[in-house]
């Protein structure tokens, strides 16, 4: 579906679109890729983490943090240490919970 949406749509319609059917699909793994591209490359993008983590903490966090692990291979607690630091790392690791 997405391929089909990228062939035939742009700008920010395809976005829009693209991640609906996205969210559709896998919810967990949607807000996964969000966090992932929160903290990748150069800076962490802090209002998208914050935004995300929150938002999900009463409902599905403890799947995405599982489908983070999944689709990245490695925690998203090392990620949240790698890219933050102070209370700000503590409140996050704090919403994600332990890495079993």
């Amino acid at each position: 579906m997405t391929e089909a949406l990228d062939f035939e749509m742009s700008g920010d319609i395809q976005n829009c679109l693209i991640s609906i059917a996205k969210c559709a699909v896998n919810k967990a793994a949607y807000f996964a890729e969000k966090l992932h591209e929160a903290m990748e490359g150069y800076g962490t993008r802090t209002e998208t983490l914050i935004r995300v983590l929150v938002s999900r903490s009463e409902k599905d966090l403890e799947l995405v943090v599982k489908e983070y692990k999944k689709l990245y291979e490695k925690p998203l607690q090392q990620d949240i240490l790698a890219e933050s630091g102070g209370d700000l790392e503590t409140a996050l690791l704090a919403l994600c919970g332990s890495d079993d």
